[in-house]
């Protein structure tokens, strides 16, 4: 409850610094890595040095001093009496000591530091720490990862970066004196960003202190070199993903081990997991070296499919559903900038628009390829994308306060439930009732509300891109502001829409909510403060409930007579979206101009992407699933005319067919195209009865 509260009041008030990343919402260790890697590639650019000093703090969290880190409480605002509180929950903690003989040393009582493992800790450490991006007087730029300090500085001339950063170290160890820290000289290195070819190395002297100077640094997991090549991070995953990829090979042979859903899902947690950390950031290193990760995939794939190493590399790619590395390493930028858009990461965004700018029009950008980043900000976006609101006027304690949801046992018979309503109307005769639908059809997207009380409708047409929880939500939405512009005393809202309002129940965290779920929020408690009494019902659709039916009536005539609206699509609306056009259609321009070249076994059975494979919904074993799958393939063990001797068998097997309703005449390929699971079962029989060895 503390860290919730403490989250609330920081996030909500400008009190920690924009380039402060770590154990807070929405600013993870991408946006960190972003943050520094676009603010080198600008410099790049623009033929500037970048000196960047990575700095270690030696046991930070034990040094926090717990009297300095009250005093900061209290400047940001928080309140003396709560900073005291929560100063105390640390102060003359006792441990105990294990020695080698296991008896115990104790108990010792420490007076400083933040305990590590605790869920206040990291927070609390932002809060001390927070002050540091202030202490630079030059144009440093400092990005802060918790106890992870990175200072960029940046010049036309080598002696200038140096002078930079000389005053930076100073400027730093006067706050690192005063807060009770010290930066490990051993562990901190110094990495010189430059075109030039002959950069120094070895060491550099900055406020008479010497730090290593490297060519190359691992930050927050990924290992950046002085060229930004990415060459030395692409050899680390490939490194790793063998590792993982050997474990996967163990696991799962051709005729036995884990099933295919395993299998996959083992890939993507061990070895697509890793590919896809950093990748916006290392998407525009040299092909010669992103080929080696798409080896590492095809690998990775081929031993989940149980395909022979002959098998084509795009036809396991369309039967493990996984599209082309390059694909998706788009799909995972152009997804991370709706993200920067939404969660109001401006400072980033503005970076990028930077660098958008000086890749068309830079020497240096001329010959190179585009940084994922500005590729994906380029490509438009949809203009009606909902930002969240901003919840000026209530507190913690509103938003936490309980929505009253009530959920009627309606149980799908329409007798039984409409008599049920009208118990519920009857109890509710002075309340104003509003119900509240929406309508997703094949020629667009509305949604409408209706007061029963003062037959008051209105409806609302809206991007056909809007999934059906969007428009139902927006339909309570709307309801909800009629009523604070009514200023109606006693609201009961009806929606037939049993996800949204459990969303609406669930909330867990403001910052957490789609964007409409929030403006729900707002309104609600606009409503309570208002006096005015507010109630959400579910109630059972399509069962001739005359006041639901009417509002449903009236969401599919908004689909194309509604008041137009914009700014209505939620994140998870675009995603879906991105994710249809820029993975879903691009690849399957790339599968149909790669087959139309060259015609494979595969592509004539499966000549279009399917969004659910055949085996999506089967339990099968590991020699099914591979059985099937060689044959799509065409290529296996077995020879092209193993069925010819056979005549007993394919007896019995045509049988089998005709009892399953396969039309004859007919062949392996329409066979192995119906997808049907009965069908695939009289195959697998034959296969075992003649004893094929694929």
């Amino acid at each position: 409850m503390i860290k919730t509260r403490i989250e609330w009041w920081l996030e909500g008030t400008p009190a920690l610094p924009p380039r402060q990343y770590g154990f807070r919402r929405n600013k993870g260790t991408m946006e960190a890595l972003s943050d520094l890697i676009t603010e080198i590639q600008t410099n790049l650019s623009h033929q500037y040095y970048t000196g960047g000093l990575f700095l270690d703090i030696k046991d930070a969290y034990n040094h926090v001093d717990l009297d300095i880190l009250e005093e900061k409480m209290c400047k940001i605002g928080i309140p003396k009496k709560a900073a005291g509180i929560i100063s105390n929950l640390f102060r003359n903690r006792t441990i105990y000591l294990k020695t080698p003989n296991n008896t115990l040393l104790g108990p010792r009582t420490i007076a400083l530091g933040l305990p590590q493992g605790s869920t206040l800790s990291p927070i609390l450490f932002n809060v001390y720490t927070h002050d540091i991006h202030e202490q630079f007087r030059n144009k440093v730029t400092v990005i802060q990862y918790a106890d992870d300090i990175c200072l960029l500085a940046a010049d036309k001339e080598l002696n200038g970066v140096v002078a930079k950063m000389s005053t930076a170290v100073s400027e730093s160890n006067k706050w690192f004196l005063h807060n009770g820290f010290e930066v490990s000289k051993e562990k901190s290195s110094v990495v010189l960003f430059a075109r030039q070819r002959n950069i120094p190395t070895g060491f550099i002297r900055l406020d008479n202190v010497e730090y290593n100077l490297r060519t190359s640094i691992r930050y927050l997991g990924l290992i950046i070199n002085n060229k930004l090549k990415w060459n030395e991070h692409i050899n680390y995953l490939t490194i790793k993903c063998e590792k993982s990829l050997n474990i996967l090979k163990v696991l799962t042979k051709v005729g036995w081990g884990c099933d295919i859903h395993t299998a996959l899902l083992m890939y993507k947690s061990y070895i697509r997991a890793r590919l896809d950390y950093g990748c916006l950031l290392y998407g525009n290193a040299p092909k010669s070296q992103l080929k080696r990760l798409d080896i590492i995939q095809n690998k990775a794939l081929r031993t989940c499919t149980g395909a022979m190493i002959s098998t084509p590399t795009l036809a396991m790619q369309v039967e493990a559903n996984e599209p082309p590395l390059y694909i998706r390493r788009q799909f995972l930028a152009e997804k991370y900038i709706i993200k920067l858009k939404t969660n109001n990461l401006n400072h980033i965004i503005v970076k990028i628009s930077n660098l958008l700018v000086l890749d068309q029009t830079a020497d240096y950008w001329r010959k190179k390829p585009s940084p994922p980043l500005t590729a994906a900000l380029l490509k438009e976006t949809p203009n009606n994308l909902r930002s969240p609101p901003i919840p000026n006027n209530f507190s913690f304690l509103d938003f936490m306060q309980e929505i009253e949801i009530i959920y009627p046992p309606f149980n799908g018979i329409a007798q039984h439930d409409r008599q049920l309503f009208n118990n519920i109307t009857n109890e509710l005769s002075r309340a104003t009732l509003i119900f509240a639908d929406g309508s997703k059809t094949e020629k667009g997207c509305g949604c409408a509300f209706y007061d029963s009380r003062n037959s008051y409708s209105a409806k609302f047409q809206l991007s056909k891109s809007c999934s059906i929880f969007t428009v139902e939500a927006f339909a309570i939405l709307e309801a909800l502001k009629y009523s604070v512009e009514r200023k109606i005393r006693h609201a009961i809202i009806f929606s037939d829409s049993l996800g949204v309002l459990q969303a609406i129940k669930a909330k867990t965290s403001y910052d957490k909510l789609d964007p409409i779920l929030q403006e729900i929020t707002l309104q609600i408690i606009h409503l309570r403060k208002m006096s005015s009494t507010i109630q959400l019902y579910w109630v059972k659709g399509h069962v001739g409930i005359q006041h639901n039916e009417t509002a449903d009536a009236l969401a599919k005539d908004s689909v194309e007579n509604g008041r137009c609206m914009t700014n209505v699509l939620s994140k998870s609306d675009v995603v879906r979206l991105i994710k249809l056009n820029t993975v879903y259609l691009q690849w399957e321009n790339y599968w149909k101009t790669a087959y139309s070249i060259k015609k494979t076994h595969y592509s004539i059975i499966h000549p279009n992407l399917v969004k659910e494979h055949w085996y999506k919904n089967m339990q099968i074993s590991r020699f099914y699933y591979t059985t099937i799958a060689r044959l799509k393939f065409g290529h296996g063990k077995y020879p092209a005319h193993c069925c010819v001797k056979r005549e007993a068998n394919i007896r019995n097997l045509l049988e089998k067919l005709s009892e399953k309703g396969v039309a004859f005449p007919t062949n392996i390929t329409t066979l192995l195209h119906s997808c049907r699971k009965p069908i695939y079962d009289a195959i697998i029989d034959y296969v075992r009865e003649i004893k094929l060895k694929l």
